[in-house]
């Protein structure tokens, strides 16, 4: 039998401070992507529920700002 690896707290501290670093880093990024996916009236609707946080539960609201993008400025035509 092989005995289990203990941890050492300072490892476990480490992974618990490179867990909280990425979170820092990916919310940014998160935000973003669901934002972009949101009416511009509802992105900074109610930002002190964490259902702000999430994309409108009808799929073909995603896309309706990147259609106004493309009908405002004609990009493809």
């Amino acid at each position: 039998m092989t005995k289990m690896k203990r941890f050492k707290p300072t490892t476990i501290l480490e992974y618990i401070l490179l867990t909280l670093l990425a979170g820092l880093f990916l919310f940014p990024m998160v935000w973003m992507v669901v934002s972009a996916m949101k009416p511009e009236a509802d992105v900074y609707k109610n930002l002190t529920s964490w259902q702000a946080f999430l994309p409108s539960l009808n799929p073909a609201d995603w896309f309706k700002p990147y259609q106004e993008v493309f009908e405002r400025f004609s990009i493809f035509t």
